[in-house]
Parts: structure tokens; sequence; C-alpha cells
């Protein structure tokens, strides 16, 4: 062999090594995110997203920079702090992702930008491999694998479902579950090599990572791969009879199951110690139903098509049949491939019907993968349906509600089944080169159809309007970030500042619906500063300035400032009338003063000539008293009982109703000693009846509130236990609902009314 010759052929070997596939999938992952999200038009020192989740998303990469990790931050809900210990959540290797990222840069908006923008050539990666196992060619592998990076999920999850979008362990996952569905041993040892290194390079330890990093990175997808695991694990069982293979699959979903209660330990171990949050997950049955799929959603185009006549169909979709849920869609190919599992299922069904004919198709190994995705495929298609499998999952837990979800798993299944189909007609078109006028060179049509099928994904599944998106999100996060650099110069460091309206952290919203996570803009653009949002509600010391706000401007004021605070920071976008009401009433105030650069959406007070004054006029035993009832209030949870409902109110805060004959309202008292106060409410029924409504105190004794037109007024004095006290309330006749209105509900304690009534003409001077 002469010497050019041998070059020609290494060269060729080289060409050919498996490493090249993942090196190519991982620069066209790359550069898919970038023709996507439009990035030449995007700053990595701004938010690509800067709005909604994606701001709570931001919370957490901040706390984890400066913090060491997410659970506690000091800097939001204010004066306690802030303890995620109270919403338990396993997704935590996308902040793994960014403490690694961070330790390059400690810059939050970088590090939240380049961990988002790695989870497409991850995913990229992770679907190579899983194609490949399957038994997709290269070339067609890295052209799928980069449509399912790009997958129109990715982008709808965006930064805001930071966790949600780092969905790059699934390929890996998926590969377990054919694994199962084939009957194949999970838990083997790799052949010829040392008896520990073949336990450690071995499918065995192959499985445990798999399953170890999808626990920590999503408690959505975990859930999601272990109950296709339990259907991949029973069929397989069924088929074949082995219980060893069976119990390989019980194991996997162990690791599942143990490695996603270590990452929530430390929730559970602080709940253990300090009592469960009352409201601090809430989730109705409903919303599973709410947050699921439909077969339309997955095959139609996507929202955000670059297509418009396409993008239009899908609006007039969205806006004319109910429940949009968040709005799912699979993709042009990835549809392709749910219908062609489809197929498949019904060409198994029928060709055992017409007494086993096909079998020769079906014992071919590429067909057995094909089976395998497709069952998988269909089983998912169950689980996420609106009143599929996941509806009767409900009425057991409703921790997982959005089923939706699960269309991504369907994705890469789709996306395989896809890719074998289509290797299956090159190699057919490939067997016909022995006729002259057929002849084909099989490597450029694979070469071809993966460049067409890269085209066709970028076309079909990134946004239309990413540019338009990354400029709006340019021009808030700017301009915020001035306005609070004169807050900044305004207060000191360790400045405290009460933000109005209060918002339940997290997944709330105001009345006229802007979220709870927008209120952690101010903690990303100062240092320092402390402030009152960011509480995970459910506990007193978290909810207490939703007690402020039953008080006139005034006596807000003159509360804060007795508690310690600062400042008042409103937004005036959360409230229905600009919060008006609010600024003309801390603006009368002489002894309050507005601070800061002139802004659409903030205006922000300076409490302290007015804290100033109230520490010469007021006792300090007063003073103390009054802002131990601030920030540790006495707070009514009316969960589980009462569920909330809708008011039409111009501001209206919480109606809470329930339809049980017996329904019990808690009275939290945080603090060691026993509160003396006076609570007051309104109470009404639903049919309107005359009443009257029977009341048991938390010391056993009763009460009768008369109704009138069905609504009547509750006002009584309490001595409260440290600790849980119960107010019932018993319907007065089968088949009503009785309601709380808690727009003027108000536990007003000794001390505080003592401080009110001293302060009134004080403040207003």
């Amino acid at each position: 062999m002469s010497e050019s010759t041998l070059r020609r052929e290494t060269a060729l070997a080289w060409w050919r090594r498996e490493w090249v596939v993942y090196a190519w999938s991982f620069v066209a992952g790359c550069v898919a995110a970038v023709i996507g999200l439009r990035l030449w038009n995007a700053k990595l020192s701004v938010p690509f997203e800067y709005q909604g989740d994606a701001i709570a998303s931001a919370a957490h990469i901040s706390t984890v920079l400066t913090q060491g990790w997410f659970e506690f931050e000091p800097r939001l809900g204010a004066p306690a702090g802030e303890f995620y210990y109270d919403f338990p959540q396993a997704d935590n290797f996308t902040l793994i992702m960014a403490k690694v990222v961070g330790l390059f840069s400690h810059d939050w908006v970088v590090v939240f930008n380049v961990v988002f923008l790695l989870g497409f050539p991850l995913a990229a990666l992770t679907a190579t491999w899983f194609l490949r196992t399957v038994g997709v060619g290269r070339a067609l592998a890295v052209a799928l694998a980069v449509a399912y990076a790009i997958a129109p999920y990715h982008f709808q999850r965006g930064e805001s479902h930071l966790y949600l979008g780092e969905y790059f362990p699934v390929p890996l996952a998926v590969v377990v579950l054919v694994w199962v569905l084939r009957g194949e041993a999970l838990f083997t040892r790799r052949p010829g090599v040392h008896p520990v290194l073949a336990v450690l390079t071995g499918r065995g330890a192959a499985v445990v990572g798999i399953t170890a990093l999808l626990a920590t990175a999503s408690q959505y997808y975990s859930v999601f791969f272990l109950l296709l695991l339990a259907f991949a694990g029973v069929v397989a069982l069924i088929l074949r009879r082995d219980w060893r293979r069976f119990g390989g699959a019980v194991v996997a979903g162990a690791v599942v199951v143990v490695t996603m209660l270590i990452n929530v330990a430390p929730n559970l171990i602080f709940q253990r110690t300090h009592g469960a949050a009352l409201q601090a997950l809430e989730r109705s049955h409903g919303d599973t139903e709410l947050y699921a799929f439909k077969l339309a959603q997955l095959v139609l185009p996507w929202s955000g098509h670059n297509i418009g006549i396409l993008r239009r169909l899908r609006a007039a979709y969205d806006n004319g049949y109910p429940m949009i849920s968040e709005h799912p869609a699979l993709g042009g190919l990835a549809a392709a491939g749910l219908v062609a599992a489809f197929a498949v299922i019904a060409y198994l069904v029928l060709s055992r019907l017409r007494a086993g004919r096909g079998d020769d198709v079906v014992a071919r190994p590429w067909f057995q993968n094909l089976i395998a995705l497709s069952a998988l495929t269909f089983f998912a298609f169950l689980l996420g349906s609106v009143g599929g499998i996941s509806t009767f999952i409900s009425f057991v837990t409703t921790v997982i509600r959005g089923w939706n979800r699960i269309s991504i798993v369907m994705a890469i299944m789709c996306l395989g089944i896809i890719g074998l189909l289509i290797q299956r007609g090159l190699v057919w078109l490939a067997n016909r080169r022995r006729a002259p006028h057929r002849s084909v060179a099989p490597a450029w049509v694979s070469l071809v159809a993966a460049v067409l099928i890269g085209c066709i994904a970028l076309i079909d599944q990134t946004p239309y309007d990413a540019s338009t998106s990354l400029k709006a999100a340019q021009t808030s996060f700017l301009g915020d970030r001035a306005y609070f650099a004169s807050l900044q110069k305004a207060f000191p460091d360790d400045a405290t500042i009460l933000q109005l309206p209060y918002i339940r952290f997290p997944e709330d919203s105001s009345p006229n619906g802007t979220l709870a996570s927008s209120e952690l803009v101010p903690f990303l653009h100062t240092t320092g500063i402390r402030w009152t949002a960011g509480g995970i509600k459910g506990r007193p010391i978290a909810d207490w300035p939703d007690e402020l706000e039953g008080h006139s401007p005034a006596q807000i004021a003159a509360l804060a400032a007795a508690a310690g605070m600062t400042g008042i920071l409103v937004d005036r976008d959360a409230y229905n009338d600009g919060g008006r009401a609010l600024v003309t009433g801390l603006q009368a105030l002489p002894a309050v003063r507005a601070v800061g650069d002139e802004s659409s959406r903030w205006v922000a007070f300076d409490l302290r000539p007015l804290a100033s004054q109230l520490r010469g006029e007021v006792p300090p035993s007063l003073l103390d008293a009054t802002r131990r009832a601030v920030i540790e209030p006495v707070t009514p949870y009316p969960v589980p009982d009462f569920q909330l409902t809708t008011t039409p109110k111009p501001n209206p805060r919480e109606l809470w109703a329930s339809n049980k004959p017996d329904s019990a309202l808690t009275l939290e008292n945080p603090r060691s000693g026993t509160v003396d106060g006076v609570f007051s409410f309104t109470v009404s029924t639903v049919p309107a009846v005359a009443g009257p409504v029977q009341l048991t105190l938390p010391d056993g004794s009763h009460q009768t509130v008369r109704l009138t037109g069905g609504t009547g007024s509750v006002r009584l004095r309490l001595s409260l236990a440290p600790g849980q006290s119960q107010l019932r309330v018993a319907i007065p006749a089968s088949g009503q609902t009785v309601q709380l209105g808690l727009s003027n509900i108000l536990f007003t304690e000794d001390a505080t009314q003592r401080f009110l009534d001293r302060t009134a003409s004080a403040v207003a001077k």
C-alpha cells in the first residue's frame, strides 16, 4: 500500500470514529441555538428573558452565587429571610451547573444566560447517543438530535422555566426504558477488564448514573420516567416472564426515588422541625386536566412558528378551543413520529389479528426498537392527555400537575421513530443500487436528508419573534437597573424596604395578574438592601405584609416604620388603580418623602424621618411590642377547608368559600407567648339566607352570627396561645356554601391598637 493511500485510509478511519458524530452534534446544537434565539441581537450581560418566572429563576441563580445555595436568601422575605425549604424541589442539577459556571463569572446575568444556552448543545449530545443506540445513522442522528435541542418546548420554557429547559437527561433515560421494554439486562459488567473497572464501566454503572442524574435534574421528568419504567417493566415481564430482568427495572426506579429523597432531604428535615407551611404548595385536582395536553395541540404548528399562516392557524385553535394549557406542541418532525407510532401499534394489532402475519418484519432488530419506542410513546400520550391516566393519579396526589410537560419525553421518542423509518428507507434505497439507472451514493443521500431535516427544524421549531423578545427584555432590564441604582444611593446598604402590594410567593399573582415573581426585580438590581417580597407563603413571618394592607396609608407607614422598615416601595403595575390611592396617601404624609429617580412603575418612600419622629413620641416598650405584632402577626389561613374563589370588587384581596358542613379557619400565632386582640371579618352564604352561622371559637365557646341578606360582620375578642388555633364555621343548611370575605379580615393586637391610637394624629401632622 502506498504512503498516500495509507494516509487516505487513516484519515477516513479518523472521520468515521464515533466521537466525531458527537462533536458535530455539539457544534450544530450551538449554531442552531444562535440562529433560533437570534443571539447576534443579544447581550450576555442582559437576560434573554426578563419577565414572569424568569425573574424567579434568576433570583435562584443570584442566591446560589452569593449564598452558596438557593434554600435561604437573607435579602428576601425580610426581615426573617426567604426559606425555600418550605417549597420542596429536587431540581438541583441546574443550580449545580450555575455554581460551576459561577467559577468563571460572578455576574448572575452572565451565569443565568450561559446555563440556559448550555441546554441546547447538551440536549443535542444526549439525543445523539439515544439515536445512535436505537440504530439511527450518523448524519441523521446529528440532524434529529439538533431538532430535539431546538424543540418548540425549549423556546416556550426559555429562561422562565430554566430547570425544565435543561431536559438533556431525558434521552439518556429513554435508552434505559428501551432496554427494559426489550427485556435486556440493566446491571451488567464490562467484560474483559479488571473486575473493579468492569463494574465502573459496565451498563449497570451507566444506568445508575443516568437515573441519578435525571432525579437530580427534574422531579417532573423523574416522575414521568418512573411511570414509563413501570409500564415497560410490567410489559416486559408479561412477555418474557423474566423476574430477574424485572428486578433490574425495580432497582433503576429505586435509584430515582432514593436520589430524589436525598435532594429534598433538607426540605423534609426543615418541615419536620418547623412544621409544614400552610398554603405553601397549593394545587387543585382540576389543575391536572387544565395543564394536560390534547392530540390537536401536539400535532398542530406551535404558537411561535416562523410561517405566518401556520402561526395564525395555531392562534385560531388556541383562541377558539378551551384548555390551552401551556401551548404544548411537538413540532412537525416529532408530530410525524407520533402519527407513525400510532400506525406501528395499529400494524401490530392487525398483524396479530391476521394469524401472526408480519412476524418476519416484527422480529428484525430495528423494528423491535420501533415497537419499543411506539409503545412508550403511546403510554406517554395516555399519561399526558386531558382525562387520561394523570387524572386518576390526581385523585391521590396533586404535586405533579403540568402533565403536558411529558411532551418533551415524547418528542425524543417520536424523533427516534422518524429516524428509524428514514434509516430503513435509505437502506432500501441502497439495496436497489444493483440497477444501474438507480445507482445512488447512500452516504450522500444520508447527508442530504440530514441537511433537509435540519432546515425543516430551524424553520418549523424556532420562534419568529426572538429578536423582538430580546429587545423588550433589554429595554425593561436596563430601565430597572437605572432606577434601582438610584435607590441604592438613596438608602443605606443595610436598609429593609417594605414592598406593596404583597403578593404571595411563589405561584400567585395580584388581582390584576401581576406575578409574585416579578416582585423580585428590586432584589436582583441591588446589593445589601433587604426586601420583604419573596418569602415563601404559608408562614406569618413571610405573609406579614398582607396584614398591613388592611390599614390606611398613614397607618401602613406608621406600622412599617415601627417595625424597622427603612422605606416603602410601591409597584404601581400590580394595582388595579395603578397604586393611586396608596401613593397619594403616602405622599400626603409630611414625615414620608419620595426618593429615587422617576419611574413609570416603581415609587419609593423613605420612612427614616417618620421612624425618628415615632422614637421621640412613643415609649420604647410600645414600639417593641408593635414591631413584633407587625412582623410576627397572628395570621389566618383558610386552607385546606376553604378554597380561593373570585370576587368582583375593584381591588379585591381574597374571598374563600367552603361547602363543608363544618369548616375550619386556622389562626397561627408564631410567637412564644399568648396574644390578645380583636379578630374581624365578614361571612356570607350562597345562596343568601337569613342565617344564622354558628362559630366555634378556639377556646371551645360558641357564637352565633345573624345574617342580613346572606351577609354578616364578625368581631371577636380572642386570646390565642402559641401555635395554631382553629375557628370553626358551621353552614346554616345543607347544600349551601359559606364564604369568608378576607378583603377586610384583620386580627388587631391590643398593642397595635394602642400604637395606632397614640400615633393617629402625630403621623398625619
